[in-house]
């Protein structure tokens, strides 16, 4: 009785953070300013050229959802797409808790700017990846269909997965979990939620199935990182921070050995903040891995990477 007790009062609690997390989650209001990347500090100069905005104007498409759930796709792309003789990248976006693609729409656009096709959703329950897989099954439909401005123009063979919070189990799951899942080539996880807290509310993730290229980011804030040094203070204590850091470590070490990894804080962030502060290097980390990009590559790789000696990044552990 006391246990059930005891997991009601997580539960309640860890309602109460995700509520938190993102401010004015329940009205439809924007969790990420307009121009974010202007006001976003940077600790290196790959990070901030990243963290700009890239070379491409971008164009706004959506298409409806048979699941009422997911409601429609929405999809950021360079204006220039038709008129290049190339295939452009992907990257397919899981949302966080209350956080639907379109209270994050500039995050997509700014990726989109480096050259990406991005997608979304208005899913507000995305840890399953199951809208993921939706949204890279209607890319693949997409370019296929001569009518489609995306006819032949996907480069589905370069596709990333990225999700903040609920979004990033999205992420992990999508490539896991899902029939579509061997089409990932890279994954960025911001504020993935620990163990403890995934599995008071069934959000069953494994990072051990991980293998392609990640990369995970967590703040350093109190709803982010809590204080507990490990999972049985933290469950004694009934502790319901999201992303702390005995979890990033527990999650790294499940990762195998073999897979190209990496693993950060954000110094000074907290859970809502993770959201758009790291978009540098989230965006360094898939133009590199899937656009091929040796600038970008250069803040991850070696012991002169420059995420490892960046002041605004902290408790770093890689394979690079």
């Amino acid at each position: 009785m006391f246990e059930t007790m005891q997991k009601i009062a997580i539960a309640l609690m860890v309602g109460a953070a995700a509520v938190g997390a993102v401010r004015d989650w329940s009205r439809d209001v924007p969790s990420v300013t307009a121009d974010y990347y202007t006001q976003t500090r940077t600790g290196g100069e790959i990070e901030a050229r990243y963290t700009a905005m890239g070379e491409y104007d971008v164009t706004y498409a959506e298409y409806p959802a048979r699941d009422v759930l997911i409601k429609r796709y929405e999809i950021w792309y360079p204006s220039d797409l038709a008129q290049e003789d190339r295939e452009w990248p992907v990257v397919v976006m899981a949302n966080g808790t209350g956080v639907p693609a379109t209270r994050y729409a500039p995050v997509f656009r700014h990726l989109a700017s480096w050259g990406f096709v991005v997608i979304g959703n208005e899913m507000q329950n995305s840890w399953s990846g199951e809208a993921s897989a939706g949204a890279l099954d209607l890319l693949a439909e997409l370019n296929e269909d001569p009518s489609s401005p995306f006819f032949q123009k996907l480069d589905l063979d370069n596709v990333g997965s990225a999700g903040h919070s609920q979004g990033a189990i999205g992420a992990i799951n999508a490539v896991t979990g899902q029939p579509n899942g061997d089409s990932y080539k890279a994954l960025y996880l911001a504020s993935t939620p620990s163990s403890l807290y995934s599995s008071t509310l069934d959000w069953a993730y494994d990072p051990a199935l991980i293998d392609i290229p990640c990369f995970m980011a967590a703040g350093t804030g109190l709803l982010d990182a809590g204080e507990a040094g490990s999972p049985e203070v933290a469950q004694d204590a009934q502790e319901v921070s999201i992303s702390p850091l005995w979890s990033q470590e527990e999650n790294y070490s499940l990762i195998p050995a073999e897979v190209p990894k990496l693993r950060a804080r954000r110094t000074g962030a907290d859970h809502a903040e993770m959201l758009p502060w790291p978009d540098g290097y989230m965006t360094a980390w898939f133009m590199y891995w899937l656009q091929g990009d040796r600038t970008a590559g250069r803040a991850f790789f070696g012991p002169e990477a420059e995420v490892l000696h960046n002041p605004l990044w902290q408790d770093i552990e890689t394979n690079l």
